[in-house]
Order: structure tokens, then C-alpha cells, then sequence
């Protein structure tokens, strides 16, 4: 009896004295496994700590991390997805019969980290018609808010080619409020884009920009801005789009224009940089992505890639970190590359499932889910996914 005691207490003791270990121990971060994390750790011990070379290897370290799945996969070619976070929905594009499209919603936040969320069988029952179009829906753009509250999209064709619209009205999708006719039988409209306010709209199609409210009034069209396939927000009150092979910028207050920079073939894709300010762009052609600084007195690329790609746009996006995801095709293979701004490098060819490597991206767009945890949202043919850490590596 005696010894049991004694075996108990000394039992005791060691478990306390573990739990004072373990309270006092620093455990070994995942991320110091990643040498290019670990290289950043280091430089900080040491104090040879340089900023620029700490983000680089961040990036680095994020990108080489990042591995897809599949979040959604669909009846139909998916063109965009776009979250509704206070809904807990997402509204898909897709793409019908006879080059036409619909937008509807279904219940589960593509941008919410737990699959759980989104319905196990795929049916009918499970998708709310938000409008169909008689045409191929050619973009969809939300205004850019933490959570969006409205939808343009437009259209080929001119009849009823821009649809406006409220997305989220007592946990359900509200069908467009406004429909508009811009154009004739043979304009295109290719892209748009809301304002960071969202009380206004840019339009590029294959006759003219258009300046429009979101309650569908047109405030200015820009005639001498033809053959435009890109536009984007420099910022709040200036308009930057592609007219041809020249970017042309627009400023909405003082409906004043000019042609600042000059590519040597037609301008396929426009982007402001998020963490420039409004002063940077990127510009893409068939034959390369160049960055462009509005400050500079001489416009040369600040940044040139060269990459070669098909078609009249360029599906890509760019993040507060300067990170450039892009859809390109390598020979018979589409693929989707990552590259830094800030070091000017490629950083990485992501890979994709093999049914989806023979289809292009539609679209591509940095997102963050309920944490703050920042992955590349991509919709390629049927299937919706995204490149993402898996949960266990962080």
C-alpha cells in the first residue's frame, strides 16, 4: 500500500512537471518547415532584416503552398461566381442553350471555408433564377464591396443587353430592376465594371465606352473610344479602358480624356493595381502584360512579362500583394500562372485537374473566406475551385 502511494504521487509530479514544460515550451511553427518562411524568420533574429526581400520570400513561401479543389461542379459551362455573404449564396453565370445564358443563385458562400455549406445533390430544387438572357452573357461585374449589394451584367446582341440589379433582398436573390438596350444587332459588349462607390458604371463594347448610373441612366459615351475589350477604375472618378492598341483614361467630373500609353498591338486586358493607389495599371496583349505608372512623364513599362495568349481578352486578376494570377496557353494545354509584381518573376504554374487542363479559365479572382485566408478562385468549364493552403498546413 505503502509503494502504491508512492508510485502516485511521483505519478503526479512528473504530470506537473510536464505542464510546466509544455506551458513554457514554443512549439516549432509549420511555416518555419517552408524555407523561404524560415529564411524571413532568421533575418529578424539576426537583425539583417530588409523588407523588400521578406515580401518576396512571403510570396514565395504563399504561392508555393497553394493546391487546388473543387468547390462546385455544375450542369453547365460556368462563366463567373460571385459570393453573397449575407445571404450565405452565390451567384453563378452560366451558360444555356443555343449561346444562351442565366444567372441564378444556390445556397452556400463559395468564399466560406467548409464545403458543408454547399448541397450535396445538384438539382434544380437547389437554384433560385435570378434572369435569363437571349444572348451569351459576356460579363457580370458586382460592385466591389465586402459584400456586394448589386449586379450589372451585360450581353451580346442589343436588345436588352445590360440588366442591373439589387442582390440580396431578405435572404433571397431579387430578380434585375432595370434592363436596358445599348447599341444595335452587332455591338459586343465585352466588359464592365462598378465604381468603388457604386453609384455609377463603365461599359466597354465593340462601338463605344459608356458612362452609366446605377439606376440606368447613361451619363456619357465616349464615340472615340472604339474596339474596347477591357476597362477598369483607376479611381473613383476616372474611367481607364482599351480603345484599340491605346489606353484611354476618362475622368467623369470634368468628361475630360487622354491616350497615355500605346501598345504595339490591340489592348486585351485592363486592371488597376489595388495597392498602387490609382496610379498603376497592367495592360495585357497578345504578346505580353506590362506594368504602367501613371506618374511617370515617359510611358515605358515600369514591368514587362512576356506572355503569349489567345483570344481578344486575358483572364487575370492581381491582389493587395501584387500577386498576378492569369489564364495562359501553353501549346494545347491552358494553364494558370502566379507572378510577382514586386520581383518581377514568375512564381508558379499551378496545376489543375486534368479534366479541366483543356479548358480555359472564364474567370479568375483573388478572394478571402470567413478568416481572412486569401485563395484564387477559378471557374473552368462545368467546375468552380480554388487554389487554396489546406487547412492542415496552416
Amino acid at each position: 500500500m505503502r509503494y502504491e502511494k508512492q508510485v502516485a504521487k511521483k505519478r503526479k509530479v512528473e504530470q506537473r512537471d510536464q505542464k510546466k514544460r509544455q506551458a513554457q515550451t514554443i512549439k516549432r511553427s509549420h511555416l518555419l518547415s517552408i524555407p523561404e518562411y524560415a529564411g524571413v524568420g532568421l533575418h529578424r533574429e539576426t537583425g539583417v532584416r530588409s523588407l523588400t526581400v521578406d515580401r518576396a520570400h512571403a510570396d514565395e513561401a504563399f504561392v508555393s503552398q497553394l493546391r487546388y479543389q473543387d468547390v462546385y461542379t455544375a450542369h453547365g459551362a460556368v462563366l463567373s461566381a460571385h459570393p453573397l455573404p449575407s445571404s450565405s449564396q452565390t451567384l453563378l453565370t452560366q451558360v444555356g442553350g443555343r449561346d444562351s445564358s442565366y444567372v441564378f443563385s444556390t445556397e452556400g458562400d463559395i468564399s466560406h471555408s467548409s464545403r458543408e455549406r454547399w448541397p450535396k445533390a445538384l438539382d434544380d430544387s437547389s437554384l433560385v433564377h435570378y434572369t435569363a438572357f437571349p444572348s451569351l452573357a459576356m460579363s457580370t461585374s458586382v460592385w466591389p464591396a465586402q459584400d456586394p449589394q448589386k449586379l450589372l451584367a451585360c450581353t451580346s446582341g442589343g436588345f436588352e443587353n445590360v440588366f442591373i440589379g439589387s442582390l440580396a433582398h431578405d435572404d433571397r436573390v431579387s430578380s434585375p430592376e432595370i434592363k436596358l438596350s445599348v447599341g444595335n444587332d452587332e455591338t459586343t459588349l465585352w466588359d464592365s465594371a462598378i465604381s468603388s462607390t457604386g453609384d455609377s458604371a463603365a461599359i466597354a463594347g465593340s462601338d463605344r465606352i459608356i458612362h452609366l448610373s446605377m439606376e440606368g441612366r447613361i451619363l456619357a459615351r465616349l464615340p472615340e473610344a472604339a474596339y474596347s475589350r477591357s476597362v477598369s477604375w483607376l479611381n473613383a472618378s476616372t474611367i481607364a479602358a482599351s480603345s484599340g492598341k491605346e489606353l484611354l483614361l476618362w475622368d467623369t467630373r470634368t468628361r475630360g480624356s487622354s491616350s497615355r500609353f500605346s501598345c504595339r498591338s490591340a489592348i486585351t486586358g485592363v486592371l488597376t493595381v489595388p495597392s498602387s493607389g490609382g496610379n498603376q495599371l497592367l495592360l495585357s496583349t497578345n504578346q505580353n502584360v506590362s506594368l504602367q505608372d501613371t506618374r511617370m512623364i515617359r510611358a515605358k513599362p515600369v514591368l514587362e512579362f512576356g506572355i503569349l495568349h489567345e483570344g481578344p481578352q486575358l483572364i487575370f486578376d492581381v491582389n493587395d500583394r501584387d500577386l498576378v494570377a492569369l489564364g495562359h496557353k501553353e501549346g494545347r494545354r491552358d494553364e494558370v500562372r502566379i507572378l510577382s509584381l514586386r520581383t518581377g518573376q514568375l512564381l508558379k504554374t499551378l496545376e489543375a485537374p486534368e479534366a479541366a487542363k483543356k479548358k480555359r479559365p472564364t474567370q479568375l479572382i483573388w478572394r478571402e473566406d470567413e478568416r481572412g485566408v486569401e485563395f484564387l478562385q477559378a471557374c473552368i468549364g462545368e467546375r468552380i475551385g480554388r487554389w487554396c493552403w489546406n487547412s492542415d498546413d496552416t
